[in-house]
């Protein structure tokens, strides 16, 4: 009797043991992932971007990485040299100096960027601009320019294209100048050629 009462204690032993099914995360993507898991339990950690308005938005992540977010803006922000062509002789001084354009993270959001263009006739204050994939519109406030010895409001608007990898801009990329107040009053729309450093 001792040695049945035994061998069914051992049996329902070995029916309880195996019974019990392992819990963990299944899914050999996560970084977690138990290839001796018998059972999901929902303990799976995927990384990656969960912001849907990103270019690399994850559906599967449930783990946010900020770092794995790119958005247009990233394509931009940078240290830009920018040279302009331009063809009305009043203007062609211009074409053969160098202007840095500054763009920079905004606190506006990811379809935003902060831009400031420097050089030695013009400096505009940084401005938010709203950026459209690789295209970008940039309307500042006139600047006061010196001309034969006065200073005139000068008017800028640009539109800048850049390629795909953000290093360089691509034709169709222009600069629009008009100085209405001056004695010589004048528009340019000037081609914008530029690399980023």
């Amino acid at each position: 009797m001792k040695i049945l009462n035994l061998l069914l204690l051992v049996l329902v032993i070995g029916m309880v043991s195996s019974c019990s099914k392992e819990k963990g995360c299944k899914n050999p993507n996560a970084e977690n992932y138990n290839p001796n898991a018998d059972e999901d339990d929902g303990s799976c950690i995927i990384r990656g971007c969960t912001d849907p308005e990103s270019l690399t938005y994850d559906p599967t992540a449930n783990t946010a990485d900020s770092v794995a977010c790119k958005y247009y803006k990233d394509f931009w922000i940078g240290t830009w040299d920018l040279n302009l062509a331009c063809t009305n002789t009043l203007l062609q001084n211009l074409n053969s100096q160098s202007f840095e354009l500054v763009i920079e993270e905004s606190t506006l959001g990811n379809n935003y960027v902060k831009l400031k263009l420097n050089n030695t006739l013009i400096n505009t204050d940084a401005v938010d601009v709203e950026i459209n994939a690789f295209t970008l519109f940039y309307d500042p406030p006139a600047v006061q320019v010196p001309i034969f010895g006065s200073n005139y409001a000068v008017n800028t608007n640009s539109t800048l294209i850049i390629n795909q990898t953000g290093t360089e801009l691509l034709p169709g990329s222009t600069m629009t100048i008009s100085i209405e107040d001056s004695p010589f009053p004048l528009t340019d729309n000037c081609p914008i050629t530029g690399t980023k450093r």
